[in-house]
Formats: structure tokens, C-alpha cells, sequence
């Protein structure tokens, strides 16, 4: 076996490759954002008295995950079932992400067989919030990590308009260290 010379890395190609990585996820972020959006508006076409949608998520100790998902009705409707979330989407919403063979389904373990068939609205969605809360947050699940909440709901200005908005906090261990010569 022969050992192969390690080589210094270049300081300048490391922090080009970090600028350009941190780019890349806040871009990938922004069209999570820009997926969010779409699924938003595909369920509250099926759900009329849809006013919003919250995502929590967690992480800390190298990991995380997407905690929970909650449906905000508007005041005049009563909180019901969600219409739509748990059948696979559209190909204009899905935008080509689906289960194939090998995927992870919740509840039913690594799917082996079949063909591919779009991903519900509910796994898109935690997707697409961990690409966001990463994107804008990352590394959030390292050490004594993060955790936040995702908000998706139609303006109260413009009830065309929809607002993706990202609450994120950060828990910070602080040391302090004495010494008393007495």
C-alpha cells in the first residue's frame, strides 16, 4: 500500500468554494420559499377556508428535523381535515419530485417496489422547509443547534399575494470561567 502525499489546501480556493457553497444553499432556500408558496396556494384551492400553514422545525447534536405541520383555518371556517395533502401533487406543483423505488414514506418504512409517483404535499413540504430553515440557517442542527418555525399564509394586504416568512432562533451554550486566588 502505498501512502499518498497530503497536499496544503489553498486558502483562496477554500473560501471561493465556501462563498460560492453558501450561494448556492441561500439560492436553493429562495426556491424552497418559491415552492412553499406554490403548495400554499394548490391547498387552499382544495381547502377554501385555508389561511395559513406553519412548519416547526428542530435540530441540535448533528441533527434534525421537521417537527410538526399545522393548518391555520380563517375565522369563519372550523378547523377541519386538509383536503389534498396526503395525495400525491400535480407535476406543476411536484416539479419532478417524486417516490421512487428506495424512498423513505413515513409510517411505512423504504418503499422497494412500484414506479415513481409525485411526492404529497405534506413530504414536499417538510423538503422544501429544511432546504429553506438550511439554506437561510447552516448548520443549525450542529451542537446546541436550532430551531424555528416557518409561516405561509396570504397577505392581509393582498390576498393574492402570499408571504413565506422564517422565524429562527439559535441556542447558544456560554462559559464563563473563574479563578479567585484566596
Amino acid at each position: 500500500m502505498t501512502d499518498t502525499p497530503l497536499t496544503p489546501v489553498e486558502v483562496t480556493n477554500f473560501c471561493a468554494y465556501y462563498t460560492e457553497r453558501l450561494k448556492n444553499l441561500k439560492a436553493g432556500a429562495d426556491e424552497a420559499a418559491n415552492g412553499l408558496r406554490r403548495i400554499f396556494i394548490y391547498l387552499q384551492s382544495l381547502n377554501p377556508g385555508l389561511a395559513g400553514i406553519t412548519i416547526g422545525y428542530e435540530g441540535s447534536g448533528d441533527s434534525g428535523q421537521i417537527e410538526d405541520t399545522d393548518f391555520l383555518w380563517a375565522a369563519d371556517h372550523q378547523e377541519q381535515p386538509i383536503v389534498g395533502a396526503d395525495e400525491p401533487l400535480p407535476d406543476e406543483i411536484a416539479c419532478g419530485k417524486a417516490r421512487t423505488p428506495g424512498h423513505w414514506v413515513s409510517g411505512q418504512g423504504y418503499i422497494t417496489t412500484g414506479q415513481p409517483v409525485n411526492l404529497t404535499a405534506m413530504e414536499l413540504m417538510d423538503d422544501l422547509a429544511w432546504n429553506l430553515a438550511y439554506g437561510k440557517n447552516p448548520g443549525f442542527e450542529i451542537n446546541e443547534g436550532g430551531y424555528g418555525t416557518i409561516k405561509i399564509e396570504a397577505s392581509p394586504d393582498d390576498s393574492d399575494r402570499v408571504l413565506v416568512n422564517l422565524s429562527h432562533s439559535e441556542r447558544i451554550m456560554e462559559t464563563n470561567d473563574y479563578q479567585y486566588e484566596l
